[in-house]
């Protein structure tokens, strides 16, 4: 099997997508997801998580539900949410 280059790309809509990941791992991801379409998610979605472990160390730290809702741009009613998520 032949093996591209990263100039092989130039001027497709993969190049910058190869360029970004480095070759290799584009010819990785190339091979296992050969023809599939594959959803990738915003930034918000993937780092919800980090962003309730952040709220239930502060919330532990001893901040406030407003203070925490100001913090974290949401309502005191979803703050609540995730420390009881967290929590159980």
């Amino acid at each position: 099997m032949y093996k591209p280059k990263l100039s092989d790309l130039e001027g497709t809509e993969y190049f910058d997508l190869a360029e970004m990941l480095g070759l290799e791992t584009f010819l990785q991801l190339v091979k296992f997801f050969e023809k599939s379409t594959i959803y990738i998610p915003d930034y918000k979605t993937i780092s919800k998580k980090a962003r309730a472990r952040n709220i239930v160390s502060d919330f532990n730290q001893g901040l406030g539900l407003k203070t925490l809702a100001t913090k974290y741009n949401l309502s005191g009613q979803r703050i609540r949410q995730i420390l009881k998520e967290q929590s159980g």
